[in-house]
């Protein structure tokens, strides 16, 4: 295993690292070779260029940070973030290349490839320093890439899209981003404050992020993901399916985006309402963490239906709904200590919970 010295990072957007790779290794491991076409396509090949022959002065320096994101969930047995004494690492296994993306910095790495094999130009060693941001959704990327970039020309929009293998059609996945950054950003919503773009790696019961919450809710609106998402970047209509989880999909078809973000406003509002204790305490209780976000929104489609059956959808309806739940699982059903399975377990433990007392 490869180890990389880290030093941990805390901003508002959450917990980041910095470190240095020398360039081979960064080429190893930044993924380029599924995005070479849109990058030969998109990317300004003079000032590729240019960067190439610059690295062949002998004063030449890269002293900004190149910025990358590892979705540490699809590698879990190869590459992780390990806390030492005094500092972090990053550890992956030298065989595996190709699982980190560039979110900022695609001229730096590109221009450096080019010199690198060019060994005429290039025979010298560079270290490049960069900034780890865990888990980023694309949607994330390209955010981040155009709050860097704010201050310069300003960047074609599907210049971004193409880059970070965005649809600029209508996308189940952008929509629930969407969704999430309100319930985020609005002072007034029950989450406000609550959801982070980057959450600490190394907590058991870890604070819910964008790109985890944006991917669970994904599944109220389809089964497959990546199959649906193809047919709406080709302009073609989701088929309809009769699946009485898929709350949202009708709504998603008629673009009533609106009305999906009221539903989840409502529904979050009647449980904080009702588990105020709880909501309070991060510390001691799961229910805002990505297990306990995770199995209410498992529950949803349950409580969603009585609902429909009742035609009461407010605040005021999961209030009176979640109050009779809270009477019959009690006030140890969030503790922190009553769950010590892994994450898929927990997230059903909590939702068949919710759903005995709600049927009982």
């Amino acid at each position: 295993m490869k180890r990389i010295q880290l030093l941990k990072l805390e901003q508002p957007i959450g917990r980041f690292y910095l470190g240095k790779l020398n360039i081979n290794d960064l080429l190893n491991i930044c993924n380029l070779s599924n995005n070479e076409n849109n990058y030969d396509r998109f990317f300004d090949k003079n000032k590729i260029s240019k960067i190439s022959k610059y690295c062949s002065e002998k004063d030449a320096t890269f002293p900004n940070n190149i910025i990358l994101t590892i979705n540490f969930d699809k590698y879990t047995e190869n590459v992780h973030i390990v806390k030492g004494d005094d500092l972090y690492f990053l550890e992956f296994d030298e065989n595996l290349h190709d699982f980190a993306e560039i979110v900022d910095g695609q001229y730096r790495i590109l221009g450096l490839k080019n010199a690198l094999y060019d060994k005429e130009q290039f025979d010298f060693s560079f270290d490049i320093p960069f900034v780890l941001m865990p888990n980023l959704l694309s949607t994330d990327m390209a955010s981040i890439y155009l709050d860097v970039n704010s201050n310069q020309k300003q960047e074609n929009s599907s210049f971004i899209y193409k880059i970070f293998g965005l649809s600029q059609n209508r996308s189940i996945l952008k929509t629930c981003h969407s969704i999430v950054k309100t319930l985020q950003n609005d002072n007034s919503s029950p989450l406000y404050g609550h959801i982070r773009m980057l959450v600490n790696l190394d907590e058991k019961y870890r604070m819910i992020s964008q790109s985890i919450f944006a991917n669970m809710l994904t599944e109220l609106f389809c089964n497959d993901l990546q199959t649906d998402e193809r047919i709406l970047n080709e302009g073609k209509n989701l088929s309809d399916i009769d699946d009485e989880k898929l709350i949202f999909r009708l709504l998603f078809k008629n673009n009533q985006d609106e009305i999906i973000y009221k539903i989840l406003f409502n529904y979050f509002s009647g449980i904080k309402d009702v588990f105020d204790k709880e909501w309070g305490n991060v510390d001691q209780y799961i229910i805002l963490t990505e297990v306990g976000i995770g199995g209410i929104l498992k529950f949803l489609p349950s409580i969603f239906a009585l609902g429909l059956k009742e035609k009461k959808l407010s605040t005021s309806f999961f209030i009176e709904k979640f109050t009779q739940i809270h009477t019959k699982i009690g006030n140890d059903f969030f503790i922190k200590l009553k769950y010590n399975n892994n994450r898929s377990d927990i997230i059903n433990q909590i939702s068949n919970g919710l759903e005995i007392a709600l049927n009982d």
